[in-house]
């Protein structure tokens, strides 16, 4: 059985949409307050919506905020982080690569799984029902085996500005908080549609995953990125994927207002070579997405059960 794609927006095939690596994953909408019309016994649930903090970040003058990007793994991030890190930011002395450049920081995420581990949450992957424990990570924060993650910082501020993503980070940057100075960081929280993302599992990548369970992992990734802005009062961007390839002209000048860096078109279109103006799945695909997941769950008899770390 495949395992649940974390490539966080990459993805291999013929109509790749990354250039120089594999297609940008199955786009995808983020779950919308009240739920959607899944046609499925889903509670809604609201998002809960705050001002900016009024006290601006404290930033140099002379120095390039660094940038944390916030995804539950399978939002399109791996676009948006190649195309940021074209700016000049550092992504680590090695990437974590699949069939694809994740642009993740390979010692990040073993850092990750292993404040993860040390929570009592024995899954590499981070998403799973239920998730990570927010009080357990926060608890960890407070030991003081914290010499290697120091030491991580301190590597990464040498090479400033540098550049974070890992959908773990959904529920490890409560840990990371305390050893970061967030009046230089650029946080980004980046969502995509739910209906789009299930459509690539079933159909693309071949991960036999309910409907229901996926709207559960989106929605307890995306509450704990909004938790963390409004505990710790951090100016944040937010965007979706769908934004990002169905306006690409506006959502580049608001990515840009916040970075303070000019990203243009021509350096997209380097990056991302789907189509834009259009979402990769049509109401079409989605029909036989959920014609395939009956085939899967009735005839095949294999839909992954949770919790993950459980079934493996």
């Amino acid at each position: 059985m495949g395992s649940l794609d974390l490539d966080s927006g990459a993805c291999p095939g013929p109509d790749s949409g990354c250039a120089g690596m594999a297609r940008e994953k199955y786009p995808v909408t983020p779950a919308k307050a009240g739920g959607q019309d899944l046609n499925d016994k889903i509670p809604s649930f609201t998002i809960p919506h705050f001002d900016t903090p009024a006290w601006p970040a404290q930033e140099s003058a002379t120095m390039t905020p660094n940038v944390i990007v916030l995804t539950n793994g399978l939002s399109g991030s791996s676009v948006l982080t190649g195309l940021i890190a074209k700016s000049g930011y550092w992504l680590g002395d090695e990437t974590k690569l699949r069939e694809y450049n994740t642009y993740e920081n390979s010692r990040l995420v073993d850092l990750n799984i292993r404040i993860l581990k040390h929570s009592g949450f024995d899954w590499a992957h981070g998403l799973d029902i239920p998730p990570p424990s927010i009080e357990k990570i926060k608890q960890y924060a407070e030991s003081k085996d914290q010499e290697e993650y120091r030491a991580f910082i301190s590597a990464c501020d040498r090479h400033q500005p540098w550049l974070w993503k890992d959908p773990r980070l959904c529920y490890t940057i409560f840990f990371w908080k305390h050893l970061i100075d967030f009046d230089n960081i650029k946080l980004i929280i980046m969502e995509r549609d739910l209906k789009q993302i299930w459509t690539g599992q079933i159909l693309r990548t071949k991960v036999p995953i309910p409907l229901d369970k996926l709207q559960i992992i989106q929605r307890d990734s995306y509450r704990s990125c909004l938790q963390f802005v409004k505990e710790a009062r951090i100016p944040y961007h937010e965007l979706t994927f769908e934004q990002l390839i169905l306006e690409p002209e506006k959502s580049l000048v608001g990515l840009s207002e916040f970075l303070g860096k000019e990203i243009s078109m021509e350096e997209f279109r380097a990056i991302y070579r789907g189509t834009l103006y259009k979402k990769r799945w049509s109401g079409f695909d989605y029909m036989k997405a959920r014609l395939k997941f009956l085939g899967y769950k009735y005839l095949i008899r294999e839909v992954i059960r949770f919790p993950r770390r459980q079934y493996g």
